[in-house]
């Protein structure tokens, strides 16, 4: 159940949900002593605050919350750590402050184990396996998150104070994390033993956001990134990942397990970095994430974000028809898929089998299911993206009786958008969907000044997805 911090609240019931929902200890005070735990915040309130409520995020900072609840109510609180030993400090948010907490109580552990580790406990130690140094190279995600309500953030100068300060964290508060489906290598140092591991798929990265929420993601790769650790070369290392964007990524200190234990794999180096990322999620499902820092200053920036939440009237009651080239459907982009499914090499298949016969076997119905369900995955994720009531292309009749999969195949559909939206959003929403989909494909659609454009794109090596076209991203046709 989520906090929801009110007047109503009781001090003992505030203090264990908080437990409960973030980990750590929230001291309450009544001046200058510890609030009777049976009193309300109403009850002890102070001064003119002015009440209200609020739910506090794992993203809230420590200082935030704190600042928060002395203005509503006039209350001093600190956060403090799970066992209320110490104070966490303020430029932590809640997430991060437990996870620094969690360090603290294994060394605290740890500590009181070593004094008093009896013999037996030795016998093991010496009966234990031996641990090898690993070596990991893979590339590696970093990331910030930081939710807030679009009112707050409803306008350029507000939305501007707030990506300065938003970014000024980010700086410092940021994760590092391994992209575990993209592990070059994993092997033990000393002899280059590959390990074995596998990757356990926990959910999203990021929460759900509400409809009136806005969630800012700052963020950068590396193309490779070196990490080492010690661990057992016989157990199979556990990956406990989140998905974003297509990649499973994992923190290197504590989602990482061999045989139900912690690992710590601890960076050594990194190359290959990409532009900074700020990207927005919203409550509807949409998500955009690509605007590269380096290319504008935060009130362009911010600009260009209002756009994206906050398009003019002007489109509101604007039809739109965007049509959509899909260039690669040929038998290599869909050989994986295909000797998936069949258990044949496409490769072999073309060269021993006659053309006649060859297009036999591409019309057989088998092989058009895999098709439409193909088709109808990129269809599907963009739906979403657009996140509009769009009635649904009729896949059978766009794959038709005598669709061939050949290298010259392609497939084009047209979908009616039932409001004409803002180039920079349709642009936006075809670049998130290229880090998705790994094929080469066109979109057109009318841009702001009414001019049909044709822009192509593919994953790229950083998820650009711009392929070929110049002329600020976009070429009129």
């Amino acid at each position: 159940m989520a906090l929801n911090i009110n007047g109503k609240i009781k001090v003992k019931t505030l203090q264990k949900t908080f437990k409960e929902e973030f980990g750590l200890t929230l001291r309450v005070y009544d001046g200058r002593s510890f609030a009777d735990e049976d009193s309300t915040l109403a009850s002890i309130r102070k001064g003119d605050s002015k009440g209200g409520e609020f739910a506090p995020k794992k993203n809230t900072t420590i200082g935030n919350l704190e600042d928060k609840i002395m203005d509503m109510f006039g209350i001093k609180t600190q956060v403090a750590g799970s066992d209320d030993s110490y104070l966490c400090k303020n430029g932590l948010t809640l997430k991060s402050a437990l996870e620094e907490d969690e360090k603290k109580m294994l060394k605290k552990k740890n500590k009181a184990t070593d004094k008093v580790e009896t013999q037996e406990n030795l016998e093991s130690k010496e009966n234990a396996p031996e641990l090898s140094e690993a070596t990991l190279l893979a590339s590696e995600f970093t990331y910030y998150e930081e939710k807030v309500n679009i009112a707050d953030v409803d306008t350029v100068e507000k939305l501007k104070t707030f990506l300065e300060e938003f970014i000024e964290m980010a700086n410092s508060m940021s994760y590092a994390c391994i992209i575990a489906n993209e592990i070059e290598t994993f092997d033990i140092e000393e002899n280059g033993e590959n390990i074995g591991y596998k990757i356990n798929s926990t959910g999203s990265v990021f929460d759900t956001i509400d409809e009136d929420e806005i969630l800012f993601i700052y963020s950068y790769t590396y193309k490779i990134a070196d990490y080492h650790g010690m661990l057992n070369a016989n157990e199979k290392v556990v990956f406990n990942t989140k998905k974003i964007n297509g990649m499973e990524v994992v923190n290197s200190c504590g989602s990482i397990t061999q045989n139900g234990n912690k690992l710590a794999m601890e960076p050594e180096d990194a190359s290959g970095g990409s532009d900074i990322s700020i990207g927005i999620m919203l409550g509807n499902g949409a998500k955009f994430l690509d605007y590269a820092l380096a290319a504008m200053d935060k009130y362009e920036l911010a600009e260009k974000i209002i756009e994206l939440y906050k398009p003019t009237s002007k489109y509101d009651d604007y039809e739109n028809e965007m049509k959509i080239s899909l260039n690669s459907i040929d038998s290599y982009s869909l050989a994986e898929i295909l000797n998936d499914t069949f258990d044949v090499d496409i490769n072999e298949l073309e060269y021993d089998l006659e053309r006649d016969e060859l297009v036999k076997w591409y019309k057989k119905p088998e092989v058009h299911k895999v098709i439409v369900e193909y088709l109808k995955n990129f269809i599907d994720k963009l739906i979403q993206k657009l996140n509009l009531p769009i009635e649904y292309p009729n896949l059978e009749e766009i794959i038709g009786d005598d669709f061939v999969v050949d290298q010259c195949a392609s497939i084009i559909f047209s979908i009616t958008l039932p409001k004409k939206l803002p180039q920079d959003i349709l642009d936006a929403i075809c670049l998130s969907l290229s880090g998705e989909f790994n094929n080469y494909f066109e979109a057109y659609f009318e841009n702001d000044d009414y001019d049909t454009v044709k822009q192509g794109y593919e994953k790229g090596e950083y998820d650009t997805g711009w392929f070929e076209y110049e002329c600020d991203g976009y070429i009129v046709s």
